[in-house]
């Protein structure tokens, strides 16, 4: 009976969710609720039934009362499995789409592969603030080693989302931007190096900028639409801890970000490297900033 009530418990997502928030510290049910979009009364019966499981027990100290795990080993490899089936089942609801995107990440070897006889030995790879090149490397670097930089970065990229305890917060679009990011970034990256390298491309700073702008005003566009989780968003402290403090900051972010991206795309013609990048910080400054000062403005 006692193992039914267990894997009964761990059946639901919710309640997986409160169990791994109280691997951290203990809580109190107000805090549990700040981190779902459900009820209290729907977190206090999610509690109610881990409780009556023996998974958590609570604690009362003056007015409030905190719940803390109280899992065995067992129960706690049993937590760990039913995360895992989760995750397994979400990369395997993706996998065209992983292997696809993966596929693209490398694509700049075939391209690679395709140009070697015209690639010089020592290929530009690094460019300064005024879109002069200031460092070199190998080709073999630049067409084997940089798409296999950026591809495990992607491969970490869809490992952190789907392990993330809420990725089912992060919806369908912003996964598949997370998804696509990493392989924009290796074609336009090797591709702008092979093309400065065989003289068809003369302004690195210019389609740096036209990527940043159309990277923010995509990212900026479905931002207002994340809902708290680890991997997406603006994760700070004030965020994280304080739902209505995450759903101001990332509608505030979001239109940072669109209108960062427009001014980026609008004033290229007209600037410098230098300032490309010191605006292209700016929308994820402001954001964190934003988010501080709501945070203390609740608290007063």
């Amino acid at each position: 009976m006692a193992m039914q009530d267990t894997l009964h418990a761990l059946a639901d997502p919710t309640r997986r969710e409160i169990l791994n928030l109280l691997k951290q510290s203990r809580m109190s049910a107000g805090d549990i609720v700040k981190n779902f979009s459900v009820s209290g009364a729907a977190i206090s019966r999610h509690l109610s039934v881990l409780k009556e499981a023996g998974l958590i027990r609570d604690e009362r100290e003056g007015k409030f009362i905190y719940y803390e795990l109280n899992t065995t080993v067992l129960e706690e490899i049993m937590l760990w499995m039913s995360g895992v089936k989760r995750r397994m089942i979400m990369m395997k609801r993706n996998k065209n789409k992983v292997i696809l995107s993966s596929i693209v990440v490398l694509l700049p070897m075939v391209i690679g592969l395709l140009i070697w006889n015209q690639l010089p030995k020592d290929v530009a790879t690094h460019f300064s603030f005024n879109g002069q090149p200031d460092g070199y490397s190998s080709k073999e670097f630049a067409v084997f080693v940089l798409p296999l930089i950026i591809f495990v970065i992607h491969l970490f990229c869809i490992f952190a989302v789907s392990t993330d305890p809420k990725s089912k917060n992060i919806n369908n679009k912003m996964y598949s931007i997370v998804l696509w990011i990493c392989p924009l970034v290796s074609v336009f990256i090797c591709n702008c190096i092979y093309g400065y390298t065989l003289g068809f491309i003369k302004n690195i700073g210019f389609i740096t900028g036209l990527l940043l702008g159309t990277l923010y005003i995509v990212l900026g566009n479905y931002l207002p639409t994340v809902k708290p989780n680890y991997t997406v968003g603006i994760r700070v402290p004030w965020t994280l801890n304080d739902q209505d403090n995450w759903y101001h900051t990332h509608r505030f972010s979001g239109k940072c970000m669109v209108l960062g991206g427009v001014l980026l795309i609008m004033l290229l013609p007209f600037m410098d490297m230098f300032i490309l990048f010191t605006l292209a910080l700016v929308p994820g400054i402001l954001p964190i900033i934003y988010s501080y000062l709501y945070h203390r403005k609740k608290a007063r």
